[in-house]
């Protein structure tokens, strides 16, 4: 798609994102395959698996092919730290990732929004 739209994305920076939407669309459709009565049909969780990918792939074609991985969408300032960016459910590795600046040693954060992250 992005060869199409005429846009130079490197072989580093396809291959980042790819593994980066590869784990974030499994996650997607690995949640939206359990509900509170039990497990929903297989189809259904792939279905979510290729929505969620494919919305990660126009994103980075809308940004002109640049991608931010989770840490760089993590902004400090001063005492807050804000997580921005598309809605997602994180992952234990994906939050320690994503919360990196808070857990650093010497750390001053206190205050963190997570307006737009889940955890499980």
């Amino acid at each position: 798609m992005g060869f199409i739209k005429g846009l130079g994305i490197s072989e580093d920076t396809a291959h980042q994102a790819a593994v980066a939407f590869e784990r974030k669309a499994y996650t997607a459709a690995e949640v939206a395959a359990r509900t509170t009565t039990g497990d929903r049909p297989r189809s259904e969780s792939i279905k979510a698996y290729a929505r969620k990918l494919s919305e990660l792939v126009v994103e980075l074609i809308k940004s002109g092919g640049v991608y931010q991985s989770d840490a760089q969408t993590a902004s400090a300032s001063g005492e807050e730290l804000v997580l921005s960016g598309s809605r997602d459910f994180l992952t234990k590795e994906a939050a320690e990732i994503a919360l990196a600046l808070m857990l650093a040693p010497g750390s001053k954060i206190s205050k963190i929004k997570l307006s737009t992250k889940s955890f499980g």
